[in-house]
């Protein structure tokens, strides 16, 4: 008698992709995501400001109108979407991006580390880019 053989064990592997919740294109052409437990875990716990606004994130990073260089962090990048400017003041979503190495993807490619509201850009960041430009 052949003794049955033991059931082969295939490890599903999760792709990368199953837990983005936004990829998209910044202003300068380069792969930016988000992942889902970054958002749920990180950007909706600490900024509740955000919450249903996944969509203004996606814009700051496609249409800013300010990007800096973090003053903290050699690869990363603050972009500033211009989000409310009223009576109570000047209100930007600001987008901190880390940029890292891709095997997916030639050069780099970028994770969102955080996104919240702020009155104001970071004063010891220096400019990438403005809209202004």
């Amino acid at each position: 008698m052949i003794a049955a053989a033991e059931p082969v064990k295939i490890a599903a592997k999760r792709s990368a992709r199953m837990d983005e919740i936004l990829r998209c294109r910044d202003i300068f052409g380069r792969s930016v995501v988000l992942t889902e437990h970054r958002w749920v875990t990180h950007i909706l716990v600490d900024h509740s400001e955000m919450r249903n606004n996944l969509a203004m994130v996606e814009e700051a990073l496609t249409d800013p109108h300010v990007v800096n260089y973090d003053s903290d962090f050699e690869h990363r990048e603050s972009y500033y979407l211009l989000a409310v400017a009223g009576s109570s003041g000047t209100r930007h979503v600001k987008v901190c991006v880390e940029y890292r190495e891709s095997e997916e993807e030639a050069g780099y490619i970028g994770h969102v580390i955080t996104a919240y509201v702020t009155r104001s850009l970071k004063s010891n960041e220096v400019l990438k880019w403005t809209r202004d430009s």
